[in-house]
């Protein structure tokens, strides 16, 4: 209902709530994903799996080893999507390569053909999770997923390096301190 206003008895509009708004880092800012995929078609299904009104993508594709290891090297990315199965190349070699280049980036398997055993070898590996190719409306959710674990182990690391660095001046100047000195309970003077 309508709030009446002080004076001659005029009413103001009821308010609405303000509309959702995303930060300006979600719209600003598109994600960089490496795909590694050599099926043309695929690329594309995945792309529009992706893209949204919440989520702007900046893809970056491979077919080969060398392509991918290429990538990894001079480039900066937030995802790694890839299929399992390439001509000369497989999935998991891809994940081994980077594991050991990149291993705080999300990595998601998109495949036809993954398989059981493959996919929990594949998380085992290191894998963030997989998506099955005839299943890509999943591929958002788990994409979301990933990103915001990956956020939370970052600000973990952050956190730890941070009490880390922390402990190493207090050791310091615990270290360097003449004087003696203790803490005590305020009130009982109980040393702590």
């Amino acid at each position: 209902s309508a709030l009446p206003l002080p004076g001659a008895g005029i009413t103001s509009p009821p308010t609405q709530p303000a509309p959702p708004v995303l930060p300006a880092s979600a719209v600003a800012t598109p994600l960089r994903v490496i795909h590694l995929e050599d099926n043309l078609i695929d690329r594309e299904l995945v792309r529009e799996a992706l893209n949204s009104e919440e989520m702007v993508c900046e893809f970056i594709y491979a077919t080969s080893e060398s392509e991918f290891s290429t990538v990894l090297e001079h480039q900066t990315f937030g995802l790694i999507l890839s299929d399992f199965t390439l001509p000369g190349y497989d999935g998991l070699s891809a994940l081994a390569i980077a594991q050991r280049t990149c291993p705080a980036v999300p990595y998601v398997f998109i495949s036809g053909t993954i398989g059981e055993q493959r996919a929990i070898e594949s998380l085992r590996g290191g894998a963030t999770d997989y998506v099955l190719k005839d299943h890509l409306e999943r591929l958002l959710p788990v994409v979301r997923r990933a990103l915001l674990e990956a956020g939370e182990r970052a600000k973990r690391r952050a956190a730890e390096a941070s009490l880390q660095r922390s402990e190493e001046l207090f050791r310091e100047m615990a270290e360097r301190i003449d004087d003696v000195f203790y803490i005590a309970t305020p009130g009982t003077g109980d040393w702590l």
